[in-house]
């Protein structure tokens, strides 16, 4: 599809296009239509959009949101482009009581012999013909459930954010969302996992919504963040071990997409302070290059002098960087002694 991109969303039309509702391609000076037929005061919206030549081997555009058609053809709430042709990839998405939509898109390989599938998930109960509670794989053929003890809490629970994250016992697909539960325990879970056989919660129990999961590098290793409206843990926490601690003071509102740009992660939401400071909505977290994890060579210069010493304290007074030397989730006095106690010794 070359140096084209696509955008979605809930919108009339892009700068007065015809057929242009809530989707259009760019192609670096113009906008361009992909013929969905969806008239500009519909309801249809896309949530999610992935690009990817890794399910069949051909490059397609997979279009995941809320609308019934496509293209003048049924289609349940999800499709792809292949630069030319829209296709429905189901006829028809269900749910009881209130209008299904997709949320979420990736591609996993979970081990099990099938390779590369495109993971859908959002608000449904089957895709198609197939039963699948809020998540289902395709394979460029068939839909299929995603195991069998996952489960929603109620009619609105969903999965709004899919990621594949290794924490260092392999490769797993994480789901986030709102009201799920493993197997029948009752318990609200923000965030679950599959390992290509079954389920399993992630951290401890969070009340309300999860939006957004990405791995990010701060230079003292890869973590998985994750943002939300679970306003007690700060909206925006990452995985320490088994447990979801807040980042640097957090947020003082939801927090509902990261992006990962080198050595920074962007994070935005509805929220107007993040640790304190005025955020209006978008905020960047700031990493350092290696070797920030020794934490002794703190401004990468190859040395270990009293240069370290200055920028690790412009970064610590401004609670940024590497400054939590400790990565305890805080930026406090125990930082100091932590960075001190590999510096004198000129490294880690």
């Amino acid at each position: 599809m070359g140096q084209r991109f696509d955008r979605g969303g809930f919108f009339a039309d892009a700068t007065g296009l015809p057929d242009t509702k809530s989707i259009a391609r760019w192609d670096g000076s113009a906008f361009h239509s992909l013929h969905t037929g969806w008239a500009f005061d519909s309801v249809n919206a896309v949530w999610c959009l992935l690009n990817t030549d890794a399910i069949g081997g051909q490059r397609r555009l997979y279009i995941g949101g809320g609308f019934d058609n496509i293209g003048g053809q049924p289609a349940g709430c999800i499709a792809s482009w292949d630069g030319t042709t829209l296709t429905p990839l189901a006829p028809t998405m269900t749910l009881v009581g209130i209008n299904p939509l997709v949320m979420a898109l990736t591609v996993f390989d979970d081990g099990q012999g099938g390779g590369p599938q495109l993971y859908a998930s959002g608000r449904f109960s089957a895709i198609g013909t197939v039963a699948a509670n809020m998540i289902a794989r395709w394979n460029g053929t068939t839909w299929s459930a995603v195991g069998t003890n996952l489960a929603p809490r109620n009619a609105a629970a969903e999965i709004d954010a899919l990621q594949v994250y290794d924490d260092g016992s392999g490769p797993a697909l994480y789901a986030s969302g709102t009201n799920l539960r493993i197997n029948a325990d009752g318990v609200n879970r923000a965030t679950v996992k599959w390992n290509g056989t079954t389920w399993s919660a992630v951290g401890q129990a969070l009340i309300g919504r999860t939006w957004a999961l990405t791995p990010f590098n701060d230079g003292t290793g890869t973590k998985l963040y994750a943002g939300g409206t679970q306003t007690a843990n700060g909206c925006v926490y990452r995985l320490e071990g088994n447990t979801w601690t807040t980042v640097e003071g957090g947020a003082n509102a939801q927090v509902v997409r990261f992006l990962v740009d080198g050595d920074q992660m962007y994070a935005c939401g509805s929220f107007v302070t993040v640790n304190g400071q005025t955020a209006n909505h978008i905020v960047a977290r700031v990493g350092c290059p290696p070797p920030c994890g020794c934490a002794a060579d703190y401004n990468g210069d190859g040395g270990v002098d009293g240069s370290d010493v200055s920028a690790f304290f412009g970064d610590w007074e401004s609670s940024v960087g590497c400054s939590d030397v400790n990565q305890d989730g805080g930026i406090d006095g125990s930082d100091v002694g932590a960075f001190f106690s590999v510096w004198e010794a000129g490294g880690c």
